[in-house]
């Protein structure tokens, strides 16, 4: 799931943008959600190598969080509603399956 958080987070500004639904005043909003969607997908083939591997929970728990706070922190969560419910329900997302993983791992570690 991780990966296609990340793999949309990395196409959706540009497919937005081509469909026409979006034109980005802040380029900064475009780097963090490819940015994060790099992070995810990253952490997705760390934790695939290492599966008892708890530190890719930890970063998805942060970055999870962080996504589903940046349309307040970056300040476009009133003017692009649409992007900053999909940016909170993915953050969210990502949030609650690393809380499930991280779980999970620590019971396969014990």
């Amino acid at each position: 799931m991780n990966l296609i958080a990340g793999l949309w987070l990395i196409s959706a500004p540009w497919l937005m943008e081509q469909l026409g639904s979006l034109e980005y005043s802040n380029p900064g909003i475009a780097t963090n959600m490819m940015g994060i969607g790099v992070v995810l997908i990253v952490m997705c083939v760390w934790a695939l190598a290492r599966p008892t591997a708890a530190t890719p929970e930890w970063i998805n728990m942060v970055c999870g969080a962080w996504l589903a706070a940046a349309p307040w922190a970056l300040g476009f969560a009133g003017a692009m509603r649409s992007e900053s419910i999909a940016d909170c329900v993915i953050g969210l997302l990502v949030l609650v399956m690393a809380i499930s993983a991280s779980r999970k791992t620590r019971r396969a570690v014990s």
